[in-house]
């Protein structure tokens, strides 16, 4: 393969599709040090992570090669931007704030900044949200998560 066809074949989607498989295969080799129970969710999450990566890889490359017409990987950089924002925001507050209490204000301040206006039902689906995480993870598995800032 020429240098040439090689930068035909070259897109930021294809870039993105290797660094989620390789970082998905590090944080795999992390995962098996969990004790067997809790391994057992995120070892399967990136996992299903790392073969839809593939999945997108391979579709990528098809339509590359049939000269399709390709979408930019991000097509709102200033959007994309905000999220990964948030996401360092959201870890810094579970941090300091406590699981909980991060994830009740996370879930509707996203939902609004996607265009979700209604905040009777952003609160609502919050309260929700957080509770069934409360119920899955404290009572029915019994793992703690950060400790909340009021209980400290």
């Amino acid at each position: 393969m020429s240098i040439n066809n090689f930068r035909n074949y070259l897109s930021a989607e294809l870039v993105a599709m290797v660094l989620i498989f390789f970082a998905g295969a590090i944080l795999l080799l992390d995962a098996k040090d969990l004790p067997k129970e809790s391994a057992l969710l995120p070892i399967a999450m990136l996992v299903f992570m790392m073969l839809l990566a593939l999945v997108l890889f391979f579709t990528t490359l098809r339509k590359l090669h049939k000269k399709e017409e390709q979408k930019p990987l991000i097509a709102k950089p200033a959007r994309f931007l905000g999220v990964i924002v948030t996401t360092i925001f959201y870890a810094i507050a579970v941090d300091n704030l406590g699981f909980y209490t991060s994830t009740a204000i996370m879930v509707p301040l996203t939902s609004w900044a996607f265009g979700y206006r209604r905040w009777a039902h952003l609160l609502i689906s919050a309260v929700v949200f957080v509770g069934i995480l409360f119920l899955i993870f404290h009572v029915a598995m019994n793992r703690q998560f950060p400790t909340e800032f009021f209980l400290r």
